[in-house]
């Protein structure tokens, strides 16, 4: 018979027996005593490491039981602590966190929750994080919500799920771990934010074919998804710009006021700035509808408040806007030390349309105009783009259509075409120069016709671009607008590459299977050779208020410099005379008396630009 051990011994070998005997009941007795006794951590509202005698279990299993004089000589240390493993005591194996005497965590489990969260007095049901405050619930012991928390929102990696892992891209079928989808989510928001895509086109069946074949398994979020997001993005958007404007001394600020096709009135402003690194910045600081009356008072109180909510309307100095007269009224009701600076972009517009007549008409032409076909048109086609009406319609699809009809739906209410000259009777010029218009503004209407009846026939679309292909002809027809700047001037310059085409397309209209009306209008709005070399004095003379709107369109240096720049060259290039070149020149006169009219002779405009721009290299320095 073999000879007793000690009793420690002796101990360890009669637990190792009845946890044999325990193995075909592995909830016993000694299985329930612990688990009450881990239940007591919740009943007691206190932390971890104020029970000291709180037992713990290692992700082995290991037991430090509440008292360690049965299991521990009297003179051992924490360190040399005798253990029974799970495997004896036939427990769950529940990964639970080993704790020792300096209070760390040795793994992911329950009990290092407590360390990144505080338990609610009188309240055994929540707790709250000690990183960001809020609170979760711990009913019955579960902290599954909160470990999702500290995972999810705080990124502590020991509390990842066991079956997710965010940074690896499941196969096709599988589904993504949350905050992988969350990721994605959040590129496909910033998607329809950056490209102005409407909410419902991440979840059209092309893009969703893109996102299976980059991202197996994902689908896009939809429109009510995108919709709740974008109005949390605002928020956090409007937080952040009005941190970057809370180190802004000065700030110049840019409007521009609309409606779009269903009548819907917005109201952009854009900030203009100098950090405190001396670098110019721009971005927007408001896009908002406005639902009130388009009176001065209206429109002063929307940019007052705007401003407000962003603690800038003291920093203002300027408001660059246009001329209308609304506009202009609002600055009466706005502090005396924001200054108005009208658009220079839009006096040169002003110049170029009104000095040569490209939108007058006379009573005679309006009339003729308004009793026109055009008129009882379906409000549908008013709304397209010119560039898609390339459907010949039956009945005379052909017909002439008046130049208010090329405006696209977005610019039927644009504050840009106030002040562009539209009736003939009531302009300040002579009998002569209003001749003189008259004669330019019937040649770019030819352009204009000619344009609409090669877009409103399929027949003669298709036409034209076979013998685009024939001589080399890249670009595409198109027509102006009276409020885009500069459209004119790319119509002319457009048809005078299809210049060939065009002689082509008439030496050839009598082989082409249109009607015989359809080919009487393009006999009227044929151009002769004359008409030919005004398109291209037009061209000419026009060209440097191009140049000149882009260069006061720039957004990386401050455009105030370059106003003078620009009106100088202009006005120096409209006062040189061209040899031989009576068409060229009389354009040139006309252009010149407009600039002197919208600068030299308003001089409150033209000295603030000066003061603004000695204020600026004052504020440099």
């Amino acid at each position: 018979m073999a000879p007793h051990g000690n009793g420690a011994n002796t101990k360890s070998k009669s637990t190792t027996s009845k946890a044999t005997k325990q193995k075909q009941k592995p909830n016993g007795e000694f299985t329930k005593r612990v688990t009450a006794a881990l239940a007591g951590l919740d009943d007691g509202g206190d932390d971890l490491d104020s029970s000291p005698s709180a037992p713990s279990i290692s992700t082995s299993g290991t037991i430090i039981p509440a008292t360690t004089n049965q299991l521990l000589p009297s003179s051992s240390s924490s360190s040399t602590v005798t253990t029974i493993t799970t495997n004896q005591l036939q427990l769950p194996t529940t990964s639970i966190a080993l704790v020792n005497n300096d209070n760390e965590t040795n793994t992911t489990d329950t009990l290092s929750v407590w360390y990144h969260v505080d338990k609610i007095p009188n309240n055994a049901h929540k707790a709250k994080c000690k990183l960001c405050s809020r609170e979760y619930s711990r009913k019955g012991g579960n902290t599954t919500g909160i470990r999702k928390h500290l995972f999810y929102k705080h990124g502590i990696q020991e509390f990842m799920p066991k079956t997710s892992d965010p940074n690896t891209k499941l196969k096709s079928g599988d589904k993504y771990s949350p905050s992988g989808k969350r990721r994605l989510n959040e590129i496909a928001i910033k998607c329809v934010v950056k490209d102005g895509r409407s909410f419902g086109d991440l979840s059209k069946p092309g893009l969703c074919e893109l996102f299976d074949a980059i991202a197996p398994g994902f689908r896009p979020p939809h429109r009510n998804t995108v919709q709740k997001n974008l109005k949390r993005l605002r928020q956090s958007a409007t937080q952040k710009l009005k941190q970057q404007l809370r180190s802004v001394d000065f700030l110049g600020v840019t409007s521009d006021f609309w409606s779009d096709a269903r009548n819907v009135s917005y109201l952009v402003l854009t900030g203009h700035y100098v950090d405190k690194k001396f670098r110019l910045k721009n971005t927007i600081i408001s896009f908002s509808s406005f639902s009130e009356r388009h009176f001065g008072y209206n429109i002063a109180q929307a940019i007052e408040n705007q401003l407000r909510q962003l603690v800038v309307y003291e920093k203002t100095r300027t408001i660059t806007c246009d001329g209308a007269s609304n506009v202009k009224k609002s600055f009466e009701q706005l502090d005396p030390s924001i200054q108005r600076l009208q658009c220079l972009g839009h006096k040169f517009h002003l110049i170029v349309c009104n000095g040569i007549g490209l939108w007058a008409k006379s009573k005679k032409e309006k009339k003729t105009s308004d009793s026109s076909d055009v008129k009882s048109r379906n409000d549908s086609i008013r709304a397209m783009s010119m560039e898609d009406l390339d459907v010949e319609e039956e009945g005379g699809s052909d017909n002439e259509i008046d130049d208010s009809e090329i405006q696209t739906a977005e610019n039927e209410n644009d504050t840009w075409a106030v002040d562009v000259i539209v009736d003939a009777e009531n302009e300040d010029s002579n009998d002569s120069i209003l001749n003189e218009k008259k004669e330019l503004g019937e040649i770019i209407q030819k352009v204009r016709n000619l344009v609409k009846i090669i877009k409103r026939s399929s027949i003669v679309t298709s036409y034209v671009n076979n013998l685009k292909l024939q001589y080399n002809v890249k670009r595409s027809l198109q027509l102006d607008c009276i409020t885009r700047w500069n459209s004119t001037l790319l119509m002319v310059e457009i048809m005078l590459l299809h210049k060939p085409v065009m002689h082509q397309l008439f030496a050839d209209q009598h082989l082409i299977d249109i009607k015989t009306e359809q080919q009487t209008r393009m006999t009227l709005n044929e151009l002769s050779s004359d008409d030919w070399n005004v398109l291209e004095s037009i061209q000419m003379v026009l060209k440097p208020f191009y140049e000149g709107t882009k260069l006061l369109s720039g957004s990386h240096y401050a455009t105030v410099g370059m106003a003078f720049f620009a009106i100088h060259n202009i006005k120096e290039f409209l006062q040189e005379p061209t040899r031989d070149d009576h068409t060229l020149n009389k354009l040139k006169h006309m252009l010149l008396e407009q600039l002197d009219k919208y600068f030299e002779h308003d001089r409150q405009q033209y000295e603030l630009i000066k003061v603004r721009l000695n204020m600026v290299f004052m504020e440099c320095a």
